[in-house]
């Protein structure tokens, strides 16, 4: 399978996807991925049956990493991150001194390095303003929209253990130091929103052919994926790009199983 070498700026803003059969490339700040393959409400329908997965790799992906990154990270946005356990999600704003949202990002560690998902316009700048804020303090800043990318996965679960990492939206809940307008989360109409962000890597993503066949695949749990007959304790397998066509949906690329 040949694959697709991009510079960094093409890898942080087009995806490979875009050159997939049916592909109608969005606009605005969707721009980088496909609006739909063809069947936008066949795709809608299998992403609410969670047999699909969205390509977001639009989005950027901002890493903080050395030992003062979370008590760093805490004392310079809005959100309490100094206990935040890893695979554990969270949001964050930064605050101009006026209180005007400069950047928003969801947050999930992986014990050793703090993952900020964020828009891709605002990657850079938050980048560069974190980098800016370091001082004397242990962090390490990196923009890695051009090496991870993320795909968009209808799972209501956090990440177990051996599994990509991921970020699961906690909207409509309440977090930690978060406040409440509005009616009470359990009783909110999104209070069952299923919807996480799984991490990727971009090396190695295969050009988008309609020969290549989507491995015989089950569910087993919720995000993992197992190869037909595999005991349903096999463990997760290592997330990669894949544009073949798929059995329910056209929508975007989903997991190889390996």
């Amino acid at each position: 399978m040949a694959t697709v070498t991009l510079s960094p700026n093409e890898s942080a803003s087009a995806s490979p996807l875009l050159s997939r059969p049916g592909a109608v490339a969005a606009g605005g700040v969707d721009t980088g991925v496909a609006w739909h393959y063809g069947d936008p409400t066949g795709e809608q329908r299998a992403l609410a049956a969670g047999s699909a997965v969205a390509d977001l790799s639009h989005l950027g992906v901002v890493t903080v990493s050395g030992p003062d990154r979370l008590s760093w990270l805490n004392s310079i946005t809005s959100q309490e991150l100094t206990e935040l356990a890893p695979r554990t999600s969270t949001e964050l704003l930064v605050l101009s001194p006026h209180g005007h949202i400069e950047h928003a990002a969801g947050v999930v560690d992986d014990g050793e390095v703090t993952w900020l998902l964020t828009e891709s316009a605002s990657a850079a700048s938050l980048a560069a303003w974190l980098d800016s804020m370091r001082f004397m303090l242990r962090v390490v800043v990196t923009d890695a929209s051009a090496d991870w990318a993320v795909l968009g996965e209808p799972v209501a679960t956090e990440a177990r253990a051996g599994e990509p990492l991921s970020w699961l939206d906690p909207w409509p809940h309440t977090l930690l130091g978060g406040t409440r307008y509005g009616p009470d989360d359990d009783a909110h109409p999104a209070a069952n929103r299923r919807w996480r962000l799984v991490l990727v890597p971009r090396a190695g993503c295969p050009t988008p052919s309609p020969l290549v066949k989507l491995p015989a695949c089950a569910w087993s749990g919720p995000g993992r994926r197992r190869r037909s007959g595999s005991p349903p304790g096999d463990r997760a397998p290592v997330w990669t790009w894949i544009t073949a066509p798929s059995r329910t949906s056209s929508t975007g690329s989903a997991p190889r199983c390996t």
